[in-house]
């Protein structure tokens, strides 16, 4: 994005990427890491693409705005609070959103072609319905190609992994970039300004790498590279029991713009602040397929097939609540639950697979995943929770080296006590709010919920806060431009500079921080000239 905004400047510019415009298994090894002993982050090879697009090849397309109050420091929440106000952020998201192809800035139900509620009479002070907008998903790096090789000044070098960093004699620009080839080339590119765009893990990686002068790393005067490292926290806990005859929004819905949309459910500002609570949204989601007690052929399916799932979506179909484990069946008996699952309704599986291949693979506006509905009213409760950024939750440098004898990352994500006490209370604040309404009830074990919210696992693909932005050059690595503390002519783009996480998925907010990044190269090239 930053590359493409820069073609409206006079400026060369070299986009430089590690892989080729397919995948590649020699390449995308070298995204191998360790994980500290015990971690339950997810194996750093998974979501991680070496290739032309980056992320943007499998990601699921989910658009959504930070909120407000994650940009404002919270007493409850440590190390919150960012260096610019939302408003800073909130004027690119139209144009975020434009490239990210989802439709208009415009997250409130009133987008929305039909109702807007979630559940039928659902109104309550303490609670928030909003939406969530899917992307087609979009291919970055196919859709914008063409744009970029067209471009005279625009050069694309692939297969082409930057290895070290270099500063002048001053120690305060960075004067050449070193880059090898998996066939044996090696040669160093001199610009004038560099971003850094690898994502929250490589991107630390590449600047603790580059420690010719300063052990600690390229950028890292403050010493925390690497540090306050953050995901999202994501589970599936209890149930949302709908009253008989209240009408649900349990599928997706179309914009009025024509966008695939879906609907959460979050505890409103106040009611979070009264409480001490971090953000975090709750999705309706259908029964886990790995269940066979369900008895839905769709879901059955679902799980007979996943291995021809990508991974890294695989572990959420066979992830099962720990009070489920010692009532499943195993090997061949579940395989028979799951078929005679399959074959006791042909029909309905055969009428779902015609509108899914349809919806799915014949549009260009693809439906995003599967959504059921629920014939006793009860829909399983996802969450998407923020994580405190932690000092000692962090990436470092290990002693093995990869092909091009770049050290391989050691990570070491943590989770705090209050990040889980928080969604604890947060579902049993919202089983109070259902309670009120007399609309629907919040279904969980109240003897398990803290173990259960123990088992909560890292969002995989969300990398955030390895190099984070702030005021104080003693805090983080880049100013509220984003640009090094240490080297005036160094930026960083991604998640890696987000002080806090929110409850949002990052690529919106990525997306548009790329493009307030290259509006101030813009400004500062023409300065310069």
């Amino acid at each position: 994005m930053i590359a493409r905004e820069l073609m409206a400047t006079s400026r060369s510019v070299i986009l430089v990427e590690s892989g080729g415009f397919r995948p590649d298994k020699l390449i995308h090894g070298l995204n191998a890491a360790e994980l500290a002993a015990g971690s339950r982050h997810p194996p750093p090879e998974m979501y991680r693409e070496r290739r032309f697009g980056g992320s943007s090849t499998i990601w699921g397309g989910r658009c959504v705005p930070l909120s407000p109050d994650d940009f404002v420091k919270r007493p409850y929440v440590a190390n919150s609070g960012w260096p610019i106000a939302y408003d800073d952020v909130a004027v690119y998201y139209a144009r975020a959103l434009t490239y990210c192809d989802a439709g208009a800035f415009s997250f409130d139900t009133s987008s929305l072609k039909g109702s807007g509620e979630i559940v039928e009479g659902l109104a309550d002070a303490d609670v928030t319905v909003g939406l969530e907008r899917f992307s087609p998903p979009t291919n970055f790096g196919r859709r914008f190609k063409a744009d970029l090789i067209r471009s005279s000044l625009h050069r694309i070098l692939i297969q082409t992994t930057v290895t070290r960093l270099h500063t002048d004699s001053s120690g305060h620009r960075v004067d050449a970039l070193d880059c090898a080839t998996v066939a044996g080339n090696t040669f160093r590119i001199r610009a004038k300004y560099v971003v850094l765009a690898a994502g929250g893990l490589e991107s630390v990686r590449l600047l603790a790498a580059s420690n010719q002068t300063n052990p600690a790393g390229l950028a890292n005067s403050s010493g925390t590279l690497g540090r306050y490292y953050m995901s999202h926290l994501e589970g599936t806990l209890g149930c949302l029991q709908v009253a008989s005859g209240r009408r649900v929004a349990w599928d997706f819905a179309k914009t009025s713009d024509g966008v695939y949309a879906k609907h959460h459910l979050r505890l409103s500002e106040p009611a979070r602040r009264r409480n001490e609570l971090r953000n975090m949204i709750f999705r309706l989601h259908h029964a886990n397929p790995m269940n066979p007690e369900h008895r839905d052929p769709v879901l059955s399916l679902m799980y007979i097939a996943k291995r021809f799932v990508l991974p890294e979506y695989r572990r959420k179909i066979t992830a099962v609540e720990l009070e489920s484990l010692d009532r499943l069946p195993s090997g061949g008996a579940l395989a028979a639950r799951h078929i005679a699952n399959i074959a006791g309704k042909p029909w309905p599986l055969a009428r779902f697979l015609g509108s899914w291949v349809y919806k799915r693979h014949a549009r260009y506006r693809r439906i995003p995943y599967v959504a059921l509905h629920s014939n006793t009213g009860r829909y399983p409760l996802d969450y998407n929770a923020e994580q405190t950024p932690l000092y000692d939750s962090r990436l470092s440098l290990t002693r093995n080296c990869d092909r091009f004898g770049m050290p391989k990352l050691h990570i070491d994500w943590r989770v705090c006590p209050e990040d889980k006490a928080s969604i604890a209370a947060s579902y049993r604040e919202l089983q109070r709010v259902m309670d009120r309404t007399g609309i629907a009830r919040v279904l969980f074990d109240e003897a398990a919920l803290d173990e259960s919210v123990g088992q909560t696992i890292a969002v995989g693909g969300h990398h955030i806060g390895t190099a984070r932005m702030s005021d104080d050059p003693k805090q983080g690595v880049v100013n509220p431009d984003c640009r090094s503390h240490d080297l005036e002519n160094l930026y960083i783009a991604g998640s890696a500079v987000f002080p806090t996480s929110g409850s949002a998925n990052p690529t919106l907010t990525i997306v548009a921080l790329a493009i307030r990044l290259a509006e101030h190269m813009s400004a500062a090239m023409r300065s310069t000239k």
